[in-house]
């Protein structure tokens, strides 16, 4: 019987960027009304091009090199992190999350690419729209009403501007181990942006 791996393809972030999102995490962590959010590990915040979900292990090679050809055509771009939102929406925030500025063209176009790459392997393309971002944080299920929009008051308060410059030089394929103290990230491919 073949393995199956719970994988996922994305953008690992450098050491300023980490620095930079537990800085804020520490930061929205004092403020009053945040204790609804749930912290994601800051050197497990990447960014996702696009979620995979069990693949056989016999597949993994055979997307990590169709993968590596197509990142070999783009080239290493920049992205700053910048601003801080939430998901639906500040009223009724599930999570928490920092914004994605700078050469976001040379990233849609990267993204794309994967999810045709991915299409042509039988992994269809999402049906929302890719809206980048970094999830800082998650909302506990048990959070009350009023912890939900005290939550999301202390974020809308929060102007943050840009915290970090990343500069994107690899795509990486990652399995994804759910363990009940939060998931263990492995990588399995770095594919370089070869490209000019």
């Amino acid at each position: 019987m073949v393995e199956n791996i719970r994988s996922f393809i994305a953008i690992a972030l450098d050491q300023r960027a980490v620095a930079a999102l537990r800085q804020l995490q520490d930061a929205l962590g004092r403020k009053p009304g945040t204790r609804a959010a749930r912290w994601t590990a800051p050197g497990s915040i990447h960014l996702t091009l696009k979620f995979l979900g069990d693949v056989p292990a016999d597949d993994i090679p055979v997307i990590a090199e169709a993968l590596r050809e197509r990142c070999s055509q783009h080239g290493p771009f920049r992205l700053v992190l910048a601003g801080l939102g939430c998901f639906p929406d500040v009223r009724q925030p599930r999570i928490v999350w920092v914004g994605l500025q700078g050469e976001t063209a040379a990233l849609l176009a990267l993204q794309r690419e994967v999810d045709q790459v991915m299409d042509q392997l039988g992994y269809p393309p999402e049906r929302r729209p890719f809206s980048p971002h970094l999830t800082i944080a998650r909302v506990h299920q048990s959070a009350t009403r009023s912890e939900l929009e005290t939550l999301g008051q202390a974020v809308e308060r929060s102007a943050v501007g840009e915290l970090a410059a990343l500069e994107v030089e690899a795509v990486h394929l990652v399995r994804s181990d759910l363990r009940p103290e939060g998931p263990i990230y492995t990588d399995l491919a770095a594919l370089p942006l070869a490209g000019k």
